[in-house]
């Protein structure tokens, strides 16, 4: 091996004498020798075609093949300077066809790959291959260097050059990287995806995300000044902000895999948090107080059976193929199944998909719905037949019942029936919530941002005290139910100094 610091001025000279290679186990004799040559160039030196010396290392006759065989020139003491390497080349060598010599070009002499720094430098060879566990660095010698004036000059100019890794991976991009790569010697250069794949990666995970949510947010009308940011709104934008900066560190040092795996782990979470804090936002949102009712209804509308008992009216049968088509809840229809759909018919509606229970079609469930009204009003006097009687000729009843029975969870009424109507059914069949003594009703009223709900209004005339601290409860759980809000209640006076005059 030779090595010189520059092919035209004066330099040291180190000769590798012999170098054997024992199979499986790298370089296991080394005869090295040394000496300073002023002025003249070593007749041992192999000067290549750019005027740099070049390092051969003959591997002899065993029957060793390396995958990889690297000459590495490191700084061990000399002159100091800041920023510059300790590892200034590590150079891949080259071999043509069978040739058992391997040659390495050591670019010392202003080449741009090594700092112009004088003092003492290691030279080591570094041999593996597959068959190795480990890859073999053996130590050479030491070599001192001495640089032109004219180098250092430029260095202060230009600044401190790339370092070795960068050296390495553009060799390893060329023609002399052989495999199997041994990924604990050589690091292979990083790969990075073609511009137009990296732009519709970018459209995927950036552009067309962001617009769908502008897009839903207008599509809920979503007040954004009504935003709260409470647990779930922190998690959310603290998910956006990570997800832009794993978009922003793909363009720096991630792969696109990478990439891809980080966002996969941040979407349950935005889409939990942001799940969650829309539905609020939308619910103190006065026009878009029904949307946020219905997108809580819809994550689990399919789930949930509603009976519809007004088969006949033209209001309640489009209705019901919109909660179906939007899958708001999954309609029952409770009557006349000719009826329902003549009515359908008429309006010009579908009824696929739409279960009808018709009492003269469905003896079995008017068999259940009837013994839970002769259990419930049996001491009133009713009998079974007279049960049997009340199902088969009400609709509203038989709804009410299969509330009861557990065939639906819930039940609208009230476009063919008077308000009266539907209280009676439904306290005679389903009645108050355990607990509770007192039934009442409420409205939802929306003005400007906010979304008022007032009871009791239209079914207890005359409340006592203790009935008005009840109402005012289960109003506030209704509310925080409905709405999914904390609600803030206030109670109104129905006087105030004497105003109003009443027997009550």
């Amino acid at each position: 091996v030779s090595i010189l610091p520059s092919a035209a001025a004066a330099g040291d000279v180190a000769v590798l004498e012999k170098c054997t290679v024992d199979s499986g186990t790298g370089v296991t004799a080394v005869q090295w020798k040394s000496g300073r040559k002023t002025g003249t160039v070593s007749k041992d030196a192999v000067i290549s075609d750019n005027g740099h010396p070049s390092v051969s290392c003959d591997l002899g006759t065993a029957e060793f093949y390396p995958a990889q065989v690297a000459l590495m020139v490191k700084f061990k003491e000399g002159e100091e300077i800041v920023g510059a390497p300790d590892v200034q080349v590590i150079e891949m060598a080259r071999t043509s066809g069978s040739s058992r010599t391997y040659t390495a070009d050591i670019p010392v002499a202003g080449a741009g790959a090594m700092t112009p720094r004088d003092g003492k430098y290691d030279l080591s060879i570094l041999v593996g291959d597959h068959r190795m566990p480990k890859g073999l660095q053996q130590s050479l010698g030491t070599v001192p260097f001495v640089f032109h004036q004219a180098a250092k000059e430029a260095l202060s100019k230009s600044g401190i050059p790339e370092s070795s890794e960068t050296h390495v991976a553009t060799k390893l991009a060329g023609r002399y990287l052989p495999l199997p790569l041994i990924a604990h010697t050589f690091k292979p250069p990083q790969k990075t995806p073609p511009v137009a794949i990296t732009a519709v990666f970018v459209a995927l995970t950036t552009v067309i995300p962001l617009l769908a949510f502008l897009r839903g947010l207008g599509l809920l009308k979503v007040n954004t000044k009504l935003w709260k940011i409470d647990l779930h709104g922190m998690v959310f934008f603290g998910t956006l902000a990570a997800y832009l900066a794993v978009l922003g560190m793909f363009f720096l040092f991630l792969n696109l895999v990478q990439t891809m795996a980080l966002c996969l782990l941040l979407l349950p979470v935005a889409v939990i948090s942001g799940n969650k804090m829309l539905s609020r936002s939308t619910a103190r949102c006065a026009p878009a107080a029904l949307a946020g009712i219905r997108q809580r209804a819809m994550q689990t509308g399919l789930k949930k059976f509603i009976a519809f008992p007004e088969v006949t009216d033209e209001r309640v049968i489009p209705a019901v193929a919109k909660v179906l088509k939007e899958k708001i809840a999954q309609p029952v229809l409770v009557g006349d199944r000719e009826a329902a759909y003549k009515c359908a018919k008429a309006n010009g509606v579908s009824l696929e998909g739409v279960r009808i229970i018709d009492p003269s079609l469905h003896p079995e469930v008017v068999e259940q719905t009837a013994t839970v009204l002769f259990q419930k009003r049996q001491k009133k006097g009713m009998t079974l037949d007279a049960a049997l009687d009340t199902v088969k000729n009400s609709p509203l009843m038989m709804a009410d019942l299969m509330l009861t029975t557990g065939h639906v969870q819930g039940c609208v009424a009230g476009a063919a029936h008077t308000s009266a109507d539907v209280a009676r059914s439904a306290l005679q069949t389903v009645g108050v919530k355990k607990g509770l003594k007192t039934a009442s009703s409420f409205f939802v009223i929306a003005k400007d941002d906010i979304t008022y709900l007032f009871a009791d209004c239209g079914f207890c005339i005359a409340p006592s005290i203790a009935q008005l601290a009840e109402i005012a409860i289960t109003t506030a759980q209704t509310c925080e139910d409905v709405l999914a809000t904390t609600p803030r209640v206030a109670m109104l006076s129905f006087s105030t100094f004497g105003s109003a005059k009443h027997e009550y």
